[in-house]
């Protein structure tokens, strides 16, 4: 076995080596931090639901636990205050695991207030913001309800809402 005569931290292996060791603290380190958890709960939620999901704030508990402020669903195609369709200030999301990989192992929502603002169209009559979120059942040309949807088998988490406004 052939020695270099170079110390062992200035070798490129012993580098590699340490880094690889390092990786996954600083990955749990970035994705714990509060601009790049509130950027991946919102991309998560907007593919859950219809319209774009906004959230100011999020922490990560250790304990499983999820917590958002400044929680806004908004509708794109909308301008104005009526885009804001839901507000939510502070909303606890808990999950079944430490970490929370993904929504179906959603527990509970928490949330204390959630404000609704329900808006009609000045140019359609019975057109409402809320219902540019809501995923109508399509139906076809024979007239049967088809869902395009494959979340209907799965079962909701509980929700504690202390109040609706």
């Amino acid at each position: 076995m052939k020695v270099d005569g170079k110390p062992i931290r200035r070798r490129k292996r012993i580098w590699v080596f340490i880094a690889l060791l390092l990786l996954p603290f600083v990955l749990l380190f970035l994705f714990t931090r509060s601009f790049l958890l509130s950027v991946i709960v919102s991309i998560l939620i907007s593919n859950s639901i219809t319209g774009e999901v906004v959230v100011g704030e999020a922490s990560w508990d250790w304990s499983g636990k999820l917590d958002l402020t400044n929680v806004r669903i908004v509708v794109p195609e909308i301008r104005g205050v009526a885009s804001e369709v839901i507000s939510i200030p502070a909303v606890e999301l808990e999950f079944t695991s430490i970490l929370p990989l993904s929504l179906t192992s959603l527990k509970s929502i928490t949330a204390d207030t959630i404000v609704v603002r329900i808006a009609e169209s000045s140019e359609n009559s019975g057109d409402y913001n809320i219902s540019r979120i809501i995923a109508l059942p399509e139906t076809n040309s024979s007239g049967v309800e088809t869902n395009s949807n494959s979340a209907d088998n799965s079962e909701f988490p509980e929700i504690y809402i202390n109040s609706l406004v």
